[in-house]
């Protein structure tokens, strides 16, 4: 079939969230279609949480060094062309429409899945574009992920924690494991995990496959007077970040010690200018300043504990959240309830949320099953407000001020 828009052919993707896997089979066909794919330099980036800005804080690095960078997240947060950037910049729609039309016969044949295409699509582009460099962040776990059929340059791991247990395991460290699939032969891993029990788990898979395996810490983690995250690492001391959130130290940390291991040789200035330039959607993003409106993808127990770390000490009037049904709500909700004056579930339109209305009656907690009428109501009260969990709520929630983002108030 033959698209004529790209919208069309979005929708048309984005129904391809399940169906079954077969590595040999994607790689064949890719190393067919798309042989150049498996000659560009790869940086692969697994772990639970802090993917995306890792990537992000990576990107901005690599650029400082001068090369042209194509990355790889997922979920997208405002359009589904976000997911595949060169140097920051998205996906072209035009691009896009004409690989769905080229390929979608064959990815029929597969049964690949969305995230399997837009492996496929990005690698696709990066080769058209002659990028030096690729960042692939990983879909889900490693060791059976699509991006797992290209041997990289560089592994990294950012760390472990409780999500997609139905799929990856019931610990700490058979989640370990499943993500330290993407340890290859002779190939450095860079990890930020602490966990003694994961760190085992990386220790034997390094060993096994003769992998250095290099450690990094974000250390003397502070805000400085402006309310901005500064950190040192052990290589570096006095770096600072553009955002308030004491979580992306980590990330930003391993995004260094990563980078330094493929180029040691930058200035630190040049570092740090990589490291301040970097913002990341969804991450505790601004999204209004005049009542403060936060968003901030913590979506399941140690992302909610990370949040709420970086909440201590900043007055929260209201919390607004929405959690898929997988995840481990009533932890995550007692957490939320202890930094913040008051705490509101709110419904998205996604078929795996959870049974909100159980949760609401559970912990006495209001619902409202409309975000833009929850927000309208808010901002009136000049409440300062977060919105989290469920990255698919989150992204709902970019949509909706973006779209109204040349308003003198957006509700």
């Amino acid at each position: 079939m033959r698209y004529a828009d790209a919208q069309t052919a979005v929708a048309a993707i984005e129904a391809r969230r399940r169906h079954k896997k077969d590595l040999p089979a994607y790689r064949t066909f890719l190393a067919e279609v798309c042989p150049a794919a498996f000659d560009l330099p790869i940086i692969h980036v697994a772990g639970t949480n802090g993917k995306g800005s890792t990537v992000n804080y990576l990107r901005s690095l690599l650029q400082q060094k001068g090369l042209r960078v194509g990355t790889l997240t997922s979920p997208a947060l405002q359009s589904h062309y976000d997911r595949i950037r060169i140097d920051d910049v998205w996906l072209d729609p035009e691009v896009f429409l004409s690989l769905v039309n080229r390929y979608e016969e064959r990815w029929d044949t597969l049964e690949l899945s969305m995230f399997d295409i837009d492996v496929h699509l990005a690698m696709e582009w990066f080769v058209s574009e002659q990028v030096d460099i690729v960042v692939l962040e990983t879909g889900l776990g490693g060791r059976l992920d699509a991006t797992n059929i290209f041997v990289p340059q560089l592994c990294v791991i950012t760390n472990i924690g409780h999500d997609h247990m139905q799929l990856l395991g019931n610990t700490l460290e058979e989640i370990a494991w499943e993500k330290g699939g993407i340890i290859k032969e002779g190939i450095p891993l860079v990890t930020a995990e602490k966990n003694a029990g994961c760190l085992r788990v990386f220790e034997e898979i390094c060993a096994q496959k003769h992998a250095p395996l290099i450690r990094s810490q974000a250390l003397h983690i502070h805000r400085d007077a402006s309310g901005l995250v500064c950190f040192d690492t052990q290589s570096q001391r006095g770096l600072r970040l553009s955002t308030p959130a004491l979580y992306q130290a980590h990330n930003a940390a391993l995004a260094l010690d990563a980078f330094c291991q493929l180029y040691p040789d930058l200035s630190n200035e040049r570092k740090a200018q990589g490291l301040w330039n970097c913002g990341w959607a969804g991450r505790f993003q601004i999204l209004w300043e005049h009542p403060m409106v936060i968003v901030d993808g913590a979506h399941n127990r140690e992302g909610v504990e990370a949040l709420c770390e970086t909440l201590q000490d900043l007055p929260v009037d209201t919390i607004i959240f929405s959690v898929l049904k997988d995840k481990e709500a009533d932890v995550m909700l007692t957490s939320l309830q202890k930094v913040c004056r008051r705490l509101i579930l709110c419904a998205f339109e996604q078929e795996r949320t959870a049974d909100l209305k159980a949760l609401a009656d559970r912990f006495r907690l209001p619902l409202s099953d409309s975000l833009p009428q929850l927000l309208k109501e808010r901002m009136e009260t000049d409440d300062r407000i977060v919105i989290c969990g469920s990255l698919y709520f989150v992204s709902e929630a970019v949509r909706l001020f973006n779209s109204k983002k040349m308003q003198k108030r957006p509700f």
